[in-house]
């Protein structure tokens, strides 16, 4: 929703962190585990694959057909 604005949890590693602020990212860091539930598909046309994922820590699901 805001271009190069980050979210990160602070159990992502500091290396990692440094790196996205080089690359001009802006960071949020919350503590671990804070974030919300995520989800995602991705879509690769040219393979055609879809893929999905969700968060792990609560109930969610993941479908892609």
């Amino acid at each position: 929703m805001y271009p190069g604005d980050l979210q990160v949890e602070d159990r992502i590693p500091q290396a990692v962190r440094a790196d996205l602020l080089s690359r001009g990212h802006k960071l949020s860091v919350s503590g671990a585990y804070s974030i919300g539930s995520n989800a995602a598909i991705v879509s690769d046309a040219g393979k055609g694959i879809v893929a999905a994922g969700a968060d792990p820590r609560n109930s969610a699901h993941a479908l892609a057909w």
